[in-house]
């Protein structure tokens, strides 16, 4: 895995694909697209040095050598004056047009679910989750705070509180729906981490027992379901790992299973914002399991596993009443008294006992 530099405030990505077939470029242009990169050149592509945005372009640096082309991913510096500044606007208006035409689409739904019975209608509440999604998406690239990010927001909170109002002050929806993920095939990247260990074990445990898993380096067949990839909605989401992302989505409420939302946003995203104890030697037994398991089915089913050994720990740690696990040190039976030291006046318990008198 590439290390950058603290100090590099930016990664480089340079690559070269083969000019033919033609579908490789525009494959490698969507994936960078995907990572919210900034385009300096043809072949020179832009994002701040953060883990999240290091480790897309590391593996679309993989995929472009995969695919017969040259890649080199580089720490960088603007060293004229202004320059950090100046790439910082381009990343901010970047992300602007997207929320402006966000807002845009927000606002005709909102007009077209005004209409007498649209409000409930199925293709409304489609277009809401897009909505929702798209958002999601657009939060998850965006580096560097705009104020059409927060227009977008209010717009998209509008469409939802006429959605409510409509159907009479309802409740919000419900969590997603479990059964609409059963007997379906999980599709993410290859060498799982932390993150998509934790994800399939909660993907096995709260969603699906039977949950199959499949890896790739690009969006699956619409059958299966992507999680941890650059595309779906079972990723990254803002500030938030995908196990955060599935445990909302799916409204799971678990102590142990909060507790482990804070160990694996310690390790994935190395931020300490929980600073959990445990977060240390959990990334280093994940890289062991790594480094020993090429197989990449075969990490993810040992990464389950320990997984759920990790959290039925904690359940059990919460469960154990106060003082259990700590053993009084038993009393010898018969215990005497220590000897007298030389010139020392024997105790009156022990003239006593010579006497063969008992203590009152």
């Amino acid at each position: 895995m590439f290390h950058a530099p603290p100090e590099a405030p930016w990664l480089l990505l340079l690559h070269q694909v083969p000019a033919r077939p033609s579908s490789l470029r525009v494959k490698v242009w969507r994936r960078l697209q995907g990572a919210g990169a900034l385009p300096l050149r043809n072949a020179a592509y832009l994002l701040p040095n953060r883990p999240e945005p290091r480790e897309d372009l590391a593996w679309i640096a993989s995929e472009v050598r995969s695919l017969g082309g040259q890649a080199s991913l580089l720490a960088a510096a603007a060293l004229d004056e202004g320059g950090d500044a100046a790439l910082v606007a381009e990343f901010r208006a970047a992300r602007a047009a997207e929320y402006r035409a966000l807002a845009k689409r927000a606002e005709r739904l909102r007009a077209a679910a005004a209409r007498p019975g649209a409000a409930g209608s199925p293709a409304t509440h489609r277009e809401r989750l897009g909505l929702q999604r798209e958002w999601e998406r657009l939060a998850r690239i965006t580096f560097f705070d705009t104020p059409e990010q927060e227009e977008a927001r209010r717009m998209i909170e509008r469409v939802q509180h006429g959605s409510r109002k409509a159907a009479g002050g309802a409740a919000p929806a419900a969590p997603e729906p479990v059964l609409a993920f059963r007997g379906k095939t999980w599709v993410t990247r290859p060498r799982p981490g932390i993150d998509r260990m934790s994800s399939a074990w909660f993907i096995r445990t709260h969603v699906d027992p039977k949950a199959r898993f499949a890896f790739a380096t690009e969006a699956p067949a619409r059958s299966a379901v992507p999680f941890d990839m650059y595309a779906g909605e079972f990723s990254h989401t803002g500030d938030a790992c995908t196990l955060e992302v599935l445990v909302r989505r799916f409204g799971v409420r678990d102590p142990a299973v909060e507790w482990l939302c804070r160990v694996v946003h310690d390790v994935d995203l190395r931020d300490d914002r929980y600073r959990e104890p445990e977060a240390a030697g959990v990334a280093a037994l994940v890289e062991g399991l790594r480094a020993r398991c090429p197989d990449d089915r075969e990490l993810l089913e040992q990464g389950i596993s320990f997984i759920a050994a990790m959290v039925r720990g904690r359940a059990a740690r919460a469960a154990a009443p106060a003082g259990r696990g700590r053993s009084r040190r038993p009393r010898p039976a018969g215990r005497r008294s220590p000897p007298r030291r030389a010139g020392e006046a024997p105790s009156p318990r022990r003239l006593g006992r010579k006497a063969g008198t008992r203590k009152p």
